[in-house]
């Protein structure tokens, strides 16, 4: 599923649930850069599911190291621990020669 959001275009592909009526989710969106070539930047956001509105969005600057694609450009999934919060990603897709990687970013949590 895929939700457009109003205040960057961005797709929001929904990855993990909440437990309050909201979800977070991850997509890429495609700027102009020189030389007439484009650039992906992508992010989380946060998805109220009642109102479909974004409730918050962050860059995450984070790219493959195979293909240069942006870290969420596919699905993500969110799971927290006792001690951090962990984003699994794989942007990378099977068909891309080399594949695709499973990455796992972790931040510490309080």
């Amino acid at each position: 599923m895929t939700c457009p959001d109003p205040t960057t275009r961005t797709p929001v592909s929904i990855a993990a649930s909440l437990t309050l009526p909201s979800t977070i989710g991850g997509g890429v969106t495609t700027l102009p850069a020189p030389h007439n070539t484009t650039y992906d930047p992508g992010g989380l956001a946060l998805l109220d599911l009642k109102s479909n509105r974004i409730l918050h969005e962050i860059p995450f600057p984070a790219f493959s190291p195979t293909t240069n694609h942006s870290a969420t450009r596919n699905p993500v999934a969110l799971e927290t621990t006792p001690t951090k919060l962990r984003l699994f990603t794989a942007p990378d897709d099977g068909e891309d020669p080399q594949g695709t990687e499973l990455q796992i970013y972790e931040a510490p949590l309080g």
